[in-house]
């Protein structure tokens, strides 16, 4: 069987341009959780999950991922460990960054379950990292406000 060779964040697939990327956004993601008094980085498809546990390697922080619409599993469509759900505050860690589709999914996802008048965990910020299959290299990390 012929793979496919990976076009797009092909840091993820060579494990030691994934460690330097994964070092870097794991110090930033302490930097910006403290900052934004939160502890919980919410990551979703396939280059965010790869990139949320692996920084897990490297810093303490919760991490909760985030099922794309089409996907199916044994698990939910939110998994993780939030430590006071109704009150949690979060950041998104996303490698890409268009329409903000994929963040208002995730924020209503983050919500499923809870009632119009309950707290529910709140995203205060988005952490966007940068791999490129053109440079092949890290290309900084960029806060994005929302």
């Amino acid at each position: 069987m012929k793979f496919a060779r990976p076009n797009y964040n092909e840091e993820l697939y060579n494990s030691s341009q994934l460690k330097r990327l994964a070092k870097k956004t794991a110090v930033r993601i302490l930097e910006e959780l403290e900052l934004r008094d939160a502890e919980t980085v919410v990551v979703t498809g396939k280059s965010g999950i790869a990139m949320g546990f692996a920084a897990l390697c490297f810093a303490d922080f919760n991490l909760v991922t985030v099922r794309k619409d089409a996907e199916t599993s044994h698990g939910g469509p939110v998994e993780g460990r939030l430590r006071q759900p109704e009150n949690e505050r979060y950041i998104i860690l996303d490698d890409f960054i268009d329409t903000g589709a994929t963040i208002e999914r995730i924020i209503k996802k983050m919500e499923i379950g809870y009632k119009e008048d309950e707290p529910k965990p709140k995203c205060v910020g988005v952490l966007k990292y940068a791999c490129t299959d053109k440079s092949k290299s890290f290309q900084g990390i960029t806060l994005l406000r929302v």
